[in-house]
């Protein structure tokens, strides 16, 4: 039997500090490299970003998903 600590399913609050701040160093340091990207090497990039959707997910959609890419990045 399991005591104390974080109850099942509460968030880690230092892990989702951590990323927030990874976040944060990537996108400043990785801006200029993504902006000289092409349109579809950016989207290439999205499924490292993007978690892949269950197949519940993907039944739930009756309508065609659209990407608008910005072109002004």
């Amino acid at each position: 039997m399991k005591r104390g600590g974080r109850q099942a399913g509460t968030p880690n609050k230092v892990t989702a500090e951590m990323r927030t701040i990874l976040q944060n160093i990537l996108a400043e340091t990785l801006a200029d490299d993504i902006r000289s990207l092409t349109a579809v090497e950016r989207l290439k990039l999205l499924k490292y970003v993007i978690a892949t959707p269950t197949d519940k997910e993907i039944n739930e959609y009756q309508q065609p998903i659209i990407i608008q890419v910005p072109t002004n990045l």
